[in-house]
């Protein structure tokens, strides 16, 4: 009967374990909520296979490894949330293609590269981008430019500098190294305070 599941929640309940790659069975579902957990591991590619998931958060565990390009393989998959994991490796160019209604948080990772030029894509009106705390590089995207600070942040990475007038005092400035020691210490604690 999993394929029939629509909701998988839990929560905040201190599982352990990984992402079973048997969730591919549960073809109707639309909803995977793993938020705050001890879950380990690495997300399973076959994530993408779940044609109706809209939303998968998975923030404050202890997941590794990158984020699948095959997560881009569900049509109407809307809202990602990854914050405060171990996710490592650069985003996947796939992940936005032609979405525009994607909203991605995954903050607190350490996350690499820089981001793809199809980042630019994103509608960030009524959706949100929030990769801060993580070492991304490069330049920071003319893109992004103009785009409301209350709905992106790209603070705490490792852009090049100097940055652009435009975003220091709003959502790329950079972190000093002690800010930068000091989230790596913190990052446990952060982990079930957010």
């Amino acid at each position: 009967m999993l394929f029939k599941m629509v909701v998988f929640q839990v929560n905040s309940n201190w599982l352990n374990g990984s992402i079973p790659s048997s969730l591919k069975g549960c073809s109707s579902l639309q909803f995977l909520h793993l938020y705050e957990n001890n879950i380990t591991g690495t997300i399973p590619p076959e994530i993408g296979t779940l044609e109706h998931l809209t939303e998968f958060t998975f923030g404050n565990n202890q997941i590794n490894g990158s984020l699948p390009s095959s997560i881009s393989d569900s049509p109407v998959l809307r809202f990602i949330s990854g914050h405060h994991n171990n996710l490592t490796g650069t985003l996947p160019n796939e992940l936005v293609d032609d979405k525009t209604t994607l909203s991605l948080e995954l903050h607190y990772n350490q996350l690499t590269g820089t981001i793809p030029s199809n980042f630019g894509n994103l509608s960030l009106i009524s959706n949100h981008l929030f990769l801060n705390n993580n070492s991304f590089n490069g330049s920071v995207p003319i893109f992004f430019k103009g785009v409301d600070p209350q709905n992106i942040n790209l603070n705490c990475n490792d852009f090049t500098l100097p940055l652009p007038d435009w975003c220091v005092n709003d959502f790329c400035s950079p972190c000093s190294q002690t800010e930068k020691a000091d989230d790596i210490g913190n990052r446990e604690s952060e982990r079930w305070s957010t």
